[in-house]
């Protein structure tokens, strides 16, 4: 599979879920909603999740890619440390010691990056220059698949600093369907969408 491959893979995923999350909201021609309001909370959030999981795979997908020798979408030769004799042997040099890899963790997958490409390219430079909004991502993930207050929390924080205002007991949809103060007529789920498509071209090359 080449690099322009997983890249429409992870896009289509994320077509996928959007289209989850448009549904939820469908009205009918009285202009009422279809679905409840307990139904579109859950499907907006589990489609988030997955489109996230989507990200997480392409990561996972595209580290294996590279450790694998493959060229970028422009041809261009990664420079890699390691030269594992298949893809079940690159996941295994990934995950090491541990019992899996946390790809929702950008520090992890930076240190990752340095240790089998060289200067961590085609990952290191633009993570780095995306971290923050990753661990954005990290904490409205964990907040969609478990509640806690840890998450609860963490969540209010996030939200008082997108949204620009004092939030308290946020939830995951509350916040990603809100517009994006500093992007006009765009959600915040849009927002985070595009930063992390725009990442994946990169990576792809």
């Amino acid at each position: 599979m080449s690099i322009i491959q997983l890249l429409q893979d992870y896009r289509n995923d994320v077509t996928k879920a959007n289209a989850m999350i448009a549904l939820a909201h469908t009205v009918d021609a009285a202009g009422n909603n279809v679905w409840g309001v307990d139904e579109r909370i859950t499907i907006t959030e589990f489609s988030f999740l997955k489109g996230f999981i989507a990200w997480e795979s392409f990561l996972e997908k595209s580290f294996i890619y590279y450790l694998r020798g493959n060229l970028t979408a422009s041809n261009t030769v990664v420079p890699c440390h390691v030269r594992p004799i298949d893809d079940a042997h690159a996941n295994r040099i990934l995950i090491g010691v541990n019992r899996y890899v946390d790809w929702t963790n950008p520090d992890i997958v930076r240190k990752l990056a340095g240790l089998f490409f060289d200067r961590g390219n085609p990952f290191e430079t633009i993570l780095s220059s995306i971290q923050t909004d990753l661990y954005d991502l990290k904490i409205i993930r964990n907040a969609s698949a478990h509640i806690s207050s840890t998450t609860g929390s963490q969540l209010d924080s996030l939200s008082t600093r997108k949204l620009q205002r004092p939030c308290t007991n946020m939830t995951v949809y509350s916040l990603i369907l809100v517009n994006d103060p500093n992007i006009p007529n765009q959600t915040i789920l849009q927002s985070y969408a595009d930063i992390l498509d725009a990442a994946a071209v990169q990576i792809t090359g």
